[in-house]
């Protein structure tokens, strides 16, 4: 039995922002989903340490070796001479064109060698022993008279690398900070172009080096991103990052939709992420919400199946109606693989194989996808988590596999992040929910994430808005981290954790 590969799983791993320093796990920071449809314990306390703090949410990336024999087997130090992580991070946003104009560039009037000092970079940092730690920190560089030569410096810290006892590589990310070196303000011009401005999300690659009986062997690498955090962390999106890039692999002929989708797999998940969301958004005349729920009779879900494939908004089409409204997402529909999935749950050419159940075990596949199904998959607009930098260019993964694993000579540290909304609070304060066409009425942006209308602990009688309290984008940036939780409490969703504004 010989090693043919080593991979590091996921291919893709999420860590979120948290202004906890708290640097011990389940107090300071916690580890994300690494199964799929299974919420990680936040550990004590919740999502927010003893100060009232939100804790970050680490990424842990493993190592498993590929036999000939096509069995798999996680390499850990007692299996192995040798462990070697090495992590780049970079925030490169400043000096990206900008979301909301692509043909410009953000802070244009700075030109030349310049605008590199706006590009934070951590370098590579490297973990060759169990319990090493290294922190990942950057410059930001802004000039502020170019006549006289004048420039502001600011220390940016990315956040930092540990090594577990197993071998296991730990990112954990910054700690939401976001300013303006020089003062601007943020104004109401835009929502995701704020020249001046920096933030400490992330992304970049993981390499890893591995030695068994003596021989050196290098892992395929996988990426990280340093996300905002996941405020409704046990609700899903009707479109995850994981079907937006599934879908992307369908079109361009990596991949394929089963023949017969599975129930539990394929359909429910986005069934649930509906009926679940009206914890997030107060929508008025949601009446067959109530049907949604677990409902163990075939019998049951095939007399619904005709009827929710019609409200279903179709994709790539303008010609809608207004019962073609669902999901009440802006600027969304699922993805055209999940439209085709529903299509066949609606002809009855389907498995029923009952409702998702968590895997028992962690494995390769499990870890990729349970990484991907935590983040938004539409509208990227620009997004949560990534935007359309993932779906554009089907060269930016390797070519040699079906994995949604990213080429490293074809994607640089910071390019996955580098539209997204600067500062991102920005975006947290601006959308929420709109008209955005007349038809559909009223939509959500990413509830999922971030949620709209809440029920407060203190008094589940009514929906407040998530935000309450927060009255400028200005505030968002000081003030994220008092916002509350929006997690299980018996067979509601109640907004836990929340801090005081004054």
């Amino acid at each position: 039995m010989a090693i043919t590969e080593i991979k590091i799983h996921p291919a893709i791993g999420i860590a979120r922002v948290g202004n906890s320093t708290d640097q011990n796990e389940g107090e300071g920071y916690f580890v994300g989903p690494e199964i799929p449809r299974k919420t990680p314990d936040p550990g004590n306390g919740g999502y927010k340490d003893s100060e009232g703090r939100i804790k970050r949410q680490a990424a842990r990336f493993r190592l498993f070796a590929y036999h000939d024999d096509g069995t798999v087997e996680e390499i850990t130090t007692a299996n192995s001479d040798r462990i070697q992580w090495t992590v780049r991070l970079a925030n490169t946003k400043a000096a990206a064109e900008k979301f909301e104009e692509p043909s410009q560039l953000r802070n244009p009037e700075i030109t030349g060698i310049a605008r590199q000092g706006l590009k934070i970079r951590s370098g590579a940092q490297t973990l060759d022993s169990p319990e090493q730690t290294k922190k990942l920190a950057g410059k930001f560089t802004y000039p502020i008279s170019s006549r006289a030569n004048r420039i502001i410096t600011v220390d940016v810290s990315l956040g930092d690398i540990r090594m577990e006892t197993g071998g296991q590589l730990l990112v954990l990310g910054g700690f939401g900070t976001s300013a303006s070196p020089v003062d601007i303000p943020l104004t109401r011009d835009t929502f995701a172009d704020n020249d001046g401005w920096y933030d400490d999300v992330s992304d970049g690659p993981i390499t890893a080096t591995v030695t068994i009986d003596g021989q050196p062997l290098t892992a395929k690498g996988a990426w990280v991103i340093v996300a905002p955090p996941d405020f409704a962390p046990d609700i899903s999106n009707s479109t995850t990052l994981y079907d937006t890039i599934f879908d992307f692999f369908v079109r361009n002929s990596r991949k394929t939709i089963p023949a017969r989708p599975s129930f539990a797999q394929d359909i429910y998940p986005v069934i649930e992420a509906s009926y679940k969301s009206i914890n997030l958004f107060n929508l008025e005349n949601t009446p067959y919400h109530n049907t949604l729920t677990p409902n163990s009779d075939e019998d049951h879900w095939k007399n619904l199946s005709g009827y929710i494939f019609s409200r279903l908004k179709v994709p790539d089409s303008d010609n809608h109606n207004k019962q073609q409204n669902m999901p009440r997402l802006a600027r969304a529909t699922l993805t055209s693989t999940q439209y085709k999935i529903m299509e066949k749950w609606r002809d009855g050419t389907y498995e029923w194989d009952g409702f998702p159940q968590p895997p028992d075990e962690i494995s390769p596949e499990g870890l990729d996808r349970a990484a991907l199904e935590s983040c938004v998959g539409a509208a990227f607009y620009p997004g949560i988590e990534a935007g359309n930098f993932l779906i554009e260019d089907i060269n930016r993964y390797y070519l040699d596999s079906d994995e949604f694993r990213l080429d490293h000579n074809e994607v640089n540290p910071g390019d996955v992040t580098a539209q997204m909304a600067l500062p991102w609070q920005d975006d947290f304060f601006a959308c929420s929910k709109q008209e955005w066409q007349s038809i559909y009425g009223v939509e959500a942006w990413w509830p999922g994430q971030r949620p709209i209308d809440v029920l407060p602990e203190q008094d589940p009688s009514e929906f407040q808005s998530w935000i309450r309290g927060v009255l400028s984008a200005g505030q968002m940036v000081k003030d994220w981290s008092k916002l509350g939780f929006v997690v299980p409490d018996g067979d509601r969703y109640l907004e836990k954790e929340r801090g005081s504004f004054s």
